[in-house]
């Protein structure tokens, strides 16, 4: 480094640039001497694999306390986790899903009154919409609930209309 402050040499100036960016590399631990071994190269991968298999367990064990949709998206992200890759697709959303309350402010009725239509018609179905599990209000705890397609308005404004007054 020496030689080449006091060189006139017109890469003098280049090598030493490289000379400070190798050495703060090194200070700083960015840049290191020696290459890893084979070895520690395997301990590494070994490690690396070990833990992406526990985080497919743990998914798989959280995936065990769902059932539906939850689980084979857990399912889905355990498979990613072991192959790189969605072996298990994720789940598909048909269609954008409303609650009963905002069915209901698109019909004028109330989120129960939503209810009671649908189930009194049989109206839960795969064609107006799907069950999900959802956070209950003012608890902390998960429930069922049925969430509904755009569909399912027109049906309902029918059934309204054909109601007596």
């Amino acid at each position: 480094m020496e030689i080449c402050r006091h060189s006139n040499q017109p890469k003098a100036d280049a090598f030493m640039d490289w000379v400070w960016e190798v050495m703060d590399g090194l200070i700083t631990g960015k840049k290191k001497l020696v290459d890893m071994t084979e070895y520690q190269r395997m301990m590494v991968k070994s490690r690396t694999d070990n833990a992406r298999i526990r985080k497919a367990q743990i998914l798989e064990r959280i995936a065990g306390k769902y059932d539906g949709t939850y689980q084979r998206i857990l399912h889905s992200y355990a498979t990613k986790e072991l192959t790189g890759e969605h072996l298990l697709p994720l789940p598909k959303m048909e269609a954008k899903t409303y609650s009963a309350g905002e069915i209901g402010e698109r019909v004028s009725i109330t989120a129960h009154m939503v209810g009671v239509l649908t189930n009194r018609h049989n109206l839960k179905t795969d064609q107006y919409g799907a069950w999900y599990n959802d956070k209950a209000k003012g608890h902390n705890k998960e429930v069922s609930s049925f969430r509904y397609y755009e569909s399912i308005i027109p049906v309902l404004q029918r059934i309204l209309k054909e109601q007596p007054a």
